[in-house]
Order: structure tokens, then C-alpha cells, then sequence
């Protein structure tokens, strides 16, 4: 994709392993614009028209648009997992939402984000794992007068919720910015890298490197029979992969973990 910010013009390129283009795509003007794809290659993109409206489109490996649809929202990231859904953080009304779309285009769910202000910079991430979990990394404010801190929430595939991690800042620190973040393929570790601004009015960098929970020991996007295995067959030793909780042995937490999401993904 580029994106030239003076003419506000965006182009879809692809090119092959070699280099040579196969197709060149032109949009209409847009200010912003977040892509990704789905494990068939077809390309998902937002890009937005002006501050309230964003057009939500989808592309095919050779270039032909399956369909398009406008939002009124300012789009502020998207993600898609493997085999959907594709997913979009975006502000409504001043309001950060995340929502979940079919592959098709439809809404399954949408959910409000509200410590994450309005005009914070920079933007929303979010990132999927395997399962088509997706987690939501911003920084925020959670009062007025508290320092801006790092946001991490998380949500199913169906939208039930995983719960929320807060990184306070640093005592000598009032500002927090979250510069980049990636989360591994099977989503066992998300990495979060920024910059705080000191009292002193310096700039010191940060990295929080956070173990999340996730069933799926093998990391093929299904909670199936061959997790709970790996875990029964290693039950008291401390393999870490079937460590679904990295407390260094594994045990009847890990057990449960996978029981009670047994089929997550399938």
C-alpha cells in the first residue's frame, strides 16, 4: 500500500516473489488507511474518507473487489485472523469501539473501549492469535489526573470477554506512549515498546513483555483433543509448552484452562 499524505491519494500495489507488479488499485482519496489479510490471501482494508467516515472493503489474491461498505467511524486499526473474524478498533462518537466482522462484511459484535480517550496518540492496536482471539493495546488515561498508562484488553473470537491488563507508568514519568506491539503466533507473549516522558522532561524508552493464557498448546487455532493430551501426558513435569500459565509445572490449572475451552476455534 501507498499512501501519499499531500494528495491524499492511496494505491493497492501487489507485486510477485520477484518483484514485478501484478496489479496496481487506486482509492479514493482517503486520510488513513490499516490493511491485512485472511489465510485465502484476500485483503482486507479500511481506510478513512474524512474524520467520521471510513470505507471497509475486501479484495481478492488477484485484485477483483468482493464487496464494500462505508461506516461512519474513524478507523484506528484493523486485524484479521486466520480464518476471521476481521476486526476493527475505531472511534464513534467519541467512544473507542472494537468490532467484529464475518469475512462477508456482517457485524457479529461490537464492544465499547472507554478509558481509551478521544484523540490519544498514538493510535489503538490490536493483534489475533491463532484462535482468532484478539487483543486490544492503547495508552489511556484512567482519570484526569492520573499519568497516562498502557492498556491492554482482550476478547473470544465471540466476543466474551479475557479481561484487562493495566501498566502503570513510572512513578517520575507522566507520559506513556506505546510506539509498537507485537503479539507471538500462538499467542502466548505480547510485547509491548514505548517511550515515557520524565519529569525532567526526557525521554526514556520501556518494554513490557507479558505471558498471556491461551488453551491452545499446539497452536494450531483449535482447542482440540491433541491440547488436552499434551497436557494429561505432561501432567507434573514442566514442559512449557503444555505450561499454559508459566507458573513452572503442569497442573490442574492448565488442565481446567484447556477444559474449559475445549473446542474454542474448531
Amino acid at each position: 500500500m501507498l499512501h501519499n499524505y499531500s494528495t491524499r491519494q492511496t494505491r493497492l500495489i501487489r507485486l510477485n516473489a520477484s518483484g514485478a507488479l501484478q496489479w496496481d488499485i487506486e482509492l479514493p482519496a482517503s486520510y488513513a488507511a490499516y490493511m491485512g489479510f485472511d489465510s485465502a490471501g484476500d485483503l482486507y482494508i479500511v481506510y478513512q474518507m474524512d474524520r467520521s467516515r471510513a470505507r471497509f472493503a475486501v479484495y481478492t489474491p488477484t485484485g477483483e473487489l468482493r464487496w464494500e461498505r462505508e461506516e461512519l467511524m474513524n478507523a484506528q486499526s484493523l486485524a484479521v485472523a486466520p480464518r476471521g473474524p476481521v476486526y476493527i478498533a475505531a472511534f464513534v462518537q467519541g467512544t473507542l469501539r472494537l468490532r467484529a466482522y464475518t469475512v462477508a462484511g456482517q457485524l457479529m459484535w461490537e464492544r465499547e473501549v472507554p478509558e481509551v480517550l478521544a484523540d490519544e496518540f498514538p493510535r489503538a492496536r490490536l493483534h489475533v492469535d491463532a484462535l482468532g482471539r484478539v487483543f486490544l493495546s492503547a495508552s489511556t488515561t484512567p482519570q484526569l489526573s492520573m499519568p497516562r498508562q498502557a492498556l491492554v484488553v482482550g476478547y473470544t473470537a465471540e466476543g466474551r470477554p479475557l479481561g484487562q491488563l493495566l501498566f502503570p507508568n513510572r512513578a517520575d514519568a507522566y507520559l506513556m506512549w506505546i510506539d509498537s506491539a507485537s503479539l507471538d503466533p500462538r499467542g502466548r507473549f505480547l510485547t509491548l515498546a514505548g517511550r515515557l516522558w520524565t519529569d525532567m522532561g526526557d525521554y526514556d524508552g520501556f518494554v513490557v513483555h507479558h505471558r498471556l493464557t491461551s488453551p491452545d498448546v499446539d497452536g494450531n487455532g483449535c482447542v482440540d483433543e491433541a491440547d488436552l493430551l499434551a497436557v494429561l501426558l505432561n501432567f507434573g513435569g514442566s514442559n512449557s509448552a503444555p505450561d499454559l500459565n508459566g507458573d513452572g509445572v503442569v497442573d490442574d490449572a492448565d488442565l481446567l484452562t484447556v477444559l474449559f475451552s475445549f473446542g474454542e476455534g474448531c
